[in-house]
């Protein structure tokens, strides 16, 4: 089976195709001969793709095939050193316009009159979130912006989350 990248780099260009009215085709090693057309004619030539995706090199193929990446959890230093760097340099890759390519991450907010309540909830879904899929992001962060070694405990991921961005939860 092709590598999951490449994979998607097909998937990406076919459902283009498809959307389009053009005819695609496939021959992979599950299925092959496949020869297919969308039996209508699509509503619009162009629906918007993004790639959802943390790693580098998923974030360099959304910047190369497609509209946007869209991120799960990231922290700021995460978005912009390595998430807008590799997306832009996938689009320029392919010679793409990289302000073309949105980025979208998901943003913990949490609404109320007790700011200090309202902080200890969002740090409290951050921290769930970032513990999960996330976590890989902190630990390729720099020694500058987190704590060395990194065991993947909560206490150590709020200390990094506090060193990152003070009160930044808070939403201002």
């Amino acid at each position: 089976m092709d590598a999951p990248l490449a994979s998607l780099r097909k998937y990406v260009a076919y459902i283009r195709k498809a959307i389009r009215g053009e005819p695609f085709n496939h021959d992979g090693p599950i299925y092959t001969g496949i020869r297919a057309r969308l039996d209508q004619q699509p509503a619009r030539a162009t629906i918007p793709m993004h790639i959802a995706g943390e790693g580098p090199r998923m974030l360099a193929l959304a910047g190369e095939t497609a509209d946007g990446a869209i991120l799960n959890i990231s922290t700021p230093w995460y978005l912009r050193e390595v998430a807008l760097r590799q997306v832009r340099a996938g689009a320029e890759r392919v010679g793409r316009d990289p302000n073309e390519v949105e980025i979208t991450s998901v943003v913990t907010c949490c609404v109320g009159d007790d700011r200090q309540a309202v902080l200890r909830n969002a740090r409290a879904a951050f921290m769930e979130r970032l513990s999960g899929s996330g976590v890989h992001i902190v630990r390729g962060q720099p020694p500058e912006v987190r704590p060395a070694p990194f065991p993947r405990t909560r206490a150590i991921i709020e200390k990094t989350l506090e060193a990152l961005a003070p009160g930044a939860l808070a939403g201002r």
